[in-house]
């Protein structure tokens, strides 16, 4: 038998996220435009809320700043939220069209890709809170719904979107990206306690 331990009532969330580091820590995005973050063992559950430019699309958790929580709307921006505070710390108007998806290397500081209905993917250094554009590619996969670094391979991008099933990158072929990041130390992502 299995029970409830908290019911949160709320516009349609469209996705969440736990907390890589604190456990009790959920984000939620929702249709509404909004982004709410709850403490699953407290009380008083929510603990902070944004309203951003349309519907939430995705929520990441920056495991090298664990106070930054990414989100992407359907209104082609990428936001920056820091946990403790009521205002983005920075925005990226990525996209033109809805941003499906967002991934941050796993070793390489500062490395997003975000993804689009808009048929690309894009490249961006987000290592100092002012996002650096880098590249854009067109995927040829109509909507891009999804993109993700190999964990055991840092260099390996996979890309799926509604036509032509998925493409893996190695990025060190994207000159623009390469460029950027080299020299930049490499680094294992922390491990919870």
């Amino acid at each position: 038998i299995t029970s409830c331990l908290h019911f949160l009532a709320y516009i349609q969330v469209q996705c969440l996220q736990w907390h890589p580091y604190d456990p009790q820590l959920l984000a939620t995005g929702a249709y509404d435009g909004r982004v709410r973050l709850f403490n699953c063992v407290a009380s008083q559950n929510k603990t902070r809320e944004w309203k951003l430019d349309g519907e939430v699309e995705r929520l990441l958790w920056n495991h090298l700043k664990p106070d930054h929580l990414l989100a992407s709307t359907d209104g082609h921006t990428v936001h920056c939220l820091d946990r403790n505070a009521d205002s983005a710390v920075f925005q990226i108007h990525a996209h033109t069209d809805a941003i499906c998806d967002l991934s941050l290397s796993c070793y390489m500081p500062g490395l997003l890709v975000t993804a689009s209905t808009d048929d690309t993917i894009k490249f961006w250094d987000i290592q100092d809170d002012k996002p650096v554009f880098l590249l854009s590619r067109s995927m040829h996969m109509g909507a891009v719904l999804c993109a993700r670094f190999c964990v055991d391979s840092p260099y390996v991008l996979a890309v799926g979107g509604t036509r032509n099933g998925f493409q893996t990158l190695d990025i060190r072929g994207l000159v623009p990206v390469a460029q950027r990041f080299r020299g930049r130390d490499m680094i294992m992502p922390m491990v919870p306690d």
